[in-house]
């Protein structure tokens, strides 16, 4: 455990600025978004959730263009330190998108509380599908988008080490997941926030795919 948090030490500590930045602006866009229209607020986490990605990705590539990994495979550590030490650093960025939500959903209770007294604010939480899910009376909901969400790192993770080193087993088996986790999420939420996420599925998957069929091409 100890090799695995000096790993993210070394490879995690240029991304904690920009997602930072990316919570706050979040909690702040979020707290005066949940009185209006659910479009706003579905359209926030997806863009939240879209530029954590794109900051996994671009430390990743980084990452592996200064041959830290190749490096790391020398030295002397467990042989899932590296593994481990992405899947929880990945994991913990995902589900801090969570308690940024839940916190902006409480300071959303502070500001509007003559809304609140009436239960008119309570109303459109129930009524409404997404924050259905954010609301700390949904405790299901809450753990089943844990578990969607570490699926996600899962998958953010096995494919950036799939994608390197070219595996076609690898990715057809992580195209095979990808595609129980979609329906499994539309099952479970049935609605079309949870749909849009699938949808962000289907772009990483095709933007690997592409890439290995690129790469494959010209060798």
């Amino acid at each position: 455990m100890k090799q695995t948090f000096q790993l993210i030490e070394q490879t995690c500590a240029k991304s904690l600025k920009p997602l930072c930045i990316t919570y706050i602006i979040g909690f702040i866009l979020g707290t005066f978004l949940l009185d209006m229209d659910e479009f706003l607020w579905t359209i926030l986490i997806v863009i939240m959730l879209a530029v954590i990605l794109i900051i996994h990705d671009k430390r990743m590539k980084s990452i592996v263009a200064d041959g830290a990994y190749q490096r790391m495979r020398i030295l002397p550590i467990k042989r899932y330190s590296l593994l481990w030490s992405e899947l929880i650093f990945v994991s913990s960025s995902l589900f801090m998108l969570i308690v940024t939500c839940y916190l902006s959903w409480i300071c959303s209770m502070w500001i509007f509380e003559s809304a609140y007294s009436v239960n008119a604010l309570f109303f459109t939480v129930i009524n409404n599908p997404l924050l259905s899910v954010l609301a700390p009376i949904q405790i299901q909901g809450f753990l089943a988008m844990l578990i969607v969400l570490n699926m996600l790192a899962m998958l953010i993770v096995f494919y950036t080490f799939c994608s390197h080193a070219w595996s076609k087993t690898g990715i057809a088996l992580l195209n095979l997941g990808m595609g129980i986790i979609a329906v499994l999420c539309v099952l479970q939420f049935q609605n079309w926030v949870m749909i849009m996420m699938c949808f962000l599925f289907i772009c990483m998957n095709y933007y690997f795919l592409a890439k290995w069929l690129r790469v494959r091409r010209n060798a």
